[in-house]
């Protein structure tokens, strides 16, 4: 399995952009307002692709966004 990747809301359509299946990626605690988070990729079906959220909590407020395409994506803890 790989090491998590840290990272904002903002910064994580670049992490994703040559994701692998069985990645994980952390989202930094914070609020965040206005953000439109877009999350595309293929995991597998035992290696899922994970975006979770940093210890604390990820607050998303205003017209923040997500946007989920594709296969085999796990989110975890966002509020």
């Amino acid at each position: 399995m790989s090491e998590e990747q840290h990272c904002t809301p903002d910064e994580l359509p670049s992490h994703l952009s040559d994701t692998a299946p069985g990645e994980t990626f952390v989202l930094d605690a914070g609020n965040y307002s206005d953000v439109a988070i877009t999350i595309d990729g293929c995991g597998e079906p035992d290696r899922p692709i994970t975006i979770k959220c940093e210890a604390g909590s990820v607050i998303l407020t205003g017209r923040s966004s997500i946007r989920v395409a594709g296969a085999h994506l796990v989110l975890k803890g966002l509020t």
